[in-house]
């Protein structure tokens, strides 16, 4: 209609003649930008702990990186949005080491429980020093469940915990085993250079959590020819003439880079007479100050051996930082939970490598003790003193609990008599043959064995089905899954990706027994990296899985192998 038609066009022209938007129209435009800006507030508010969805690749996605079964990295939306947090703790952790230790202050009580051995946990890490305290400048921001990895080049394995936090509001660094790399619990605060998790000024500590650690495996023999990296510059603070001719000298027959730094440490530990204070008020701080008076009286605590290795390496040259964290005590043979307090807090060093990446190392001469109970502290299981001349064979990936810190075993010696000469056992004559006695030992053991290594088998599979929590089931029912294919003479690593390693299986046997382990290695990774709770998987099906890939090979070997898997102890090794 032409009136229609005339109306209309000078608008779509942009001609209005002078006509004004209604004020209604102004007030749903101002309603709409209203709730577009408070949706992208409430959307940085909260991105952080909402949920990651897997990835359209799926569960089977090939995994980067190093360590055991991972999954490919989840849909990360703090990639658009990165929230820094304040940490809960405004001081130095480092100073609260000798009330910690005296138990002067009520630190948290942390019942740790791992299917691995675990005898160091990691808190947080120090690389700032002005010459009095050790601190860190880290920006932490707002992190999720997965956390960012080590640097590709850097070698590890992954073990996991789960941590029960008895007094939590005196907690403000999670402790975990190695760099962690997932997390049971959102909303926390993470530094992406070292890994640590901080408590948030706005958030409650944890009172439980699992954690997914990246452990170093650091190989000596690698180590030998690697390099320490060079400091990028000079200390602010002046080191005293003492200090550093301490290092000068103990340094001065050293013919290599990383001899130098074993040098600084078995000053401490074996060459220097130094002895680890256990007194009733033993030193406290870390600065320059009280490393000089570290090496004139020869006595201190770990929060100066580890200030003062970490200071001379840096005179050598090299970069050096601390860390702050705990040695674990014997676990309850009972449950195998480990009870860790503040008196058990701890503090090491380490050292950075080109190809390595950080290296820890303990100069704490924990077997030396200043009073005359020398063996009152005990040394963490599995540290042994360092050799005098490591060889080539000799591995650094195993220390005090897998947990980086360069240590070595020591040697076994004979038994020997007062005379000097082989003890008795060795000098009698007459009596049963030794090649009998020796004959019916090893007979014996091997009866022994063969009784002892199904039980054993047996045991470790109720306890991985018996864990708390659908997640942990489906855990243990995986590494059942890898037990059982390297007792059946598969190459399978604790290395490998989930995809690698059901390729390995499906290269090496037939498809009967490829497909069990595919589905089960598709519910593992699911479970580990639900997107909810809720939607972890059954740990029914995981566990109907292992006993299908059992009977499968049990029905694809001859009766001797079938024997020889089930008394193997291939699976009872460490990974």
């Amino acid at each position: 209609r032409p009136g229609r038609r005339d109306s209309a066009g000078p608008r779509l022209a942009g001609t209005d003649h002078g006509e004004r938007p209604r004020p209604a129209r102004i007030r749903r435009a101002l309603v709409t930008v209203a709730a577009a800006a408070a949706a992208a507030a409430l959307g940085l508010l909260f991105t952080p702990v909402v949920p990651f969805l897997p990835e359209a690749a799926g569960p089977n996605s090939p995994v980067v990186g190093a360590g055991g079964p991972a999954v490919r990295p989840r849909f990360d939306a703090q990639s658009f949005f990165t929230q820094t947090v304040s940490p809960r703790a405004t001081v130095s952790p480092l100073v609260e080491f000798p009330a910690l230790a005296a138990g002067r202050e009520a630190g948290p009580t942390l019942i740790v429980r791992s299917e691995q051995p675990v005898e160091l946990l990691r808190a947080v890490t120090l690389p700032d020093f002005d010459g009095v305290h050790w601190t860190t400048s880290a920006a932490y921001r707002r992190a999720d469940q997965r956390l960012p990895p080590p640097p590709d080049r850097v070698s590890y394995r992954e073990q996991e915990i789960s941590v029960h936090v008895e007094n939590a509001d005196a907690l403000a660094w999670l402790p975990t085993v190695g760099r962690p790399l997932a997390l049971s619990v959102g909303g926390l605060g993470v530094d992406e250079s070292t890994g640590d998790v901080v408590v948030p000024s706005d958030r409650p500590a944890p009172e439980s959590y699992t954690a997914l650690g990246a452990v170093p495996a650091v190989d000596q023999t690698r180590l030998i020819v690697d390099a320490p990296t060079p400091a990028p510059r000079r200390p602010i603070y002046t080191l005293p003439a003492a200090v550093r001719a301490a290092a000068t000298q103990a340094t001065a027959t050293a013919r290599t880079p990383l001899g130098r730094v074993e040098a600084i440490r078995d000053l401490f530990l074996r060459d220097g007479g130094f002895r680890y204070d256990t007194s009733a008020q033993p030193p406290g701080g870390h600065g320059v100050y009280q490393i000089s008076q570290l090496i004139a009286s020869h006595r201190g605590t770990a929060e100066q051996f580890a200030s003062a290795f970490a200071v001379m390496v840096r005179e050598l040259g090299y970069q050096a930082r601390i860390v702050l964290g705990y040695r674990v005590p014997a676990g309850d043979r009972r449950t195998g939970d480990y009870r860790v307090t503040g008196r058990d807090v701890h503090a090491w060093a380490e050292v950075l490598f080109d190809e390595a990446g950080w290296v820890a190392f303990d100069p704490s001469p924990r077997d030396q003790q200043s009073t005359d109970e020398i063996d009152a502290v005990e040394r963490p299981a599995g540290q042994a003193p360092p050799a005098a001349d490591p060889t080539g064979d000799q591995q650094a990936a195993v220390t005090a609990n897998g947990s980086g810190v360069i240590g070595a075993t020591g040697a076994s010696r004979p038994e020997i008599s007062e005379g000097g000469s082989p003890g008795p056992a060795a000098a009698r004559g007459g009596g049963v043959s030794p090649v009998v006695v020796s004959a019916a030992a090893v007979a014996a053991v091997g009866a022994l064995a063969i009784g002892v290594v199904p039980v054993v088998k047996g045991v470790r599979g109720r306890r991985r089905r018996s864990r708390p929590g659908t997640t942990a089931q489906i855990v243990g029912a995986y590494w059942e899954m890898v037990d059982q294919l390297r007792d059946a003479g598969l190459p399978v690593r604790a290395t490998h990706t989930g995809g690698e390693l059901a390729a390995v299986v499906e290269r090496h046997r037939s498809p009967r027994v490829a497909a069990p382990v595919a589905e089960l290695v598709a519910v593992h990774e699911y479970a580990v990296f639900a997107p909810t709770p809720g939607a972890v998987p059954s740990s029914d099906r995981a566990w109907v899985l292992v006993a299908v890939l059992r009977r499968e090979l049990r029905t694809g070997l001859p009766w001797h192998r079938r024997l020889a898997a089930r008394l193997s102890p291939a699976s009872l090794r460490p990974r």
